[in-house]
């Protein structure tokens, strides 16, 4: 299984504020500040309460208020299992970047800083 190099360095993106979110067909981009942007093409979690949830795969089938991070801050990133990528916001939601959707196809999520880097994780 892909996912992040156990080295992975997750801290600059905390303190990045999302600034908006774009849902496509099969995909969703979360725009960040400092021209970062993550997209995903695999499955996602929100929990604002803690509480386990589901991956939600992409294009959400179900309701989902993921809108309600928009104009949050990051306060903590950092890879976890399974490839997947944790970032907590300042309101103590969490939203969790999966690999694995069930969908082989689409199981991925990339994070672009700028337009010198990309890392795709799959």
């Amino acid at each position: 299984m892909g996912g992040l190099p156990a080295d992975f360095d997750a801290s600059f993106l905390n303190g990045l504020q999302l600034e908006s979110i774009v849902f496509h067909q099969y995909i969703m981009h979360l725009n960040f500040s400092n021209d970062i942007t993550i997209s995903i093409e695999s499955a996602f979690s929100y929990s604002k309460n803690k509480q386990k949830t589901k991956p939600i795969r992409i294009p959400p089938d179900e309701k989902t208020d993921v809108m309600m991070l928009v104009g949050k801050r990051i306060v903590g990133a950092a890879g976890g299992p399974g490839g997947t990528l944790r970032l907590v916001f300042e309101n103590g939601h969490e939203f969790i970047c999966h690999v694995n959707s069930g969908e082989p196809k689409y199981d991925s999520y990339a994070i672009s800083r700028g337009k010198d880097e990309t890392i795709v994780v799959v």
